[in-house]
């Protein structure tokens, strides 16, 4: 165990980060946001400044994602090696 981590721990992480399928619902849940968020702030469902905190992750989280989404191939070569 390297830190307490259990052995393949960070192996099972990278796939998950990797998985296509969890690419296709994030990229989902994002257009989601995109979509539906100028009726969430008009409904004043949240205060302000806590929509615009909110507003401010969600949308880092998904540029930072669609500029540096991992290609599942690379992934599992990477764990070969």
């Amino acid at each position: 165990r390297l830190w307490g981590i259990p052995p393949q721990t960070f192996d099972r992480i990278y796939q998950n980060v990797a998985s296509r399928e969890n690419l296709k619902k994030f990229e989902e849940m994002g257009l989601y946001f995109e979509h539906r968020r100028n009726d969430w702030r008009e409904g004043g469902i949240w205060p302000e400044p806590e929509f615009t905190w909110l507003e401010s992750m969600i949308l880092d989280g998904l540029g930072y994602i669609r500029e540096n989404q991992p290609h599942p191939y690379k992934v599992r070569l990477e764990m070969f090696m």
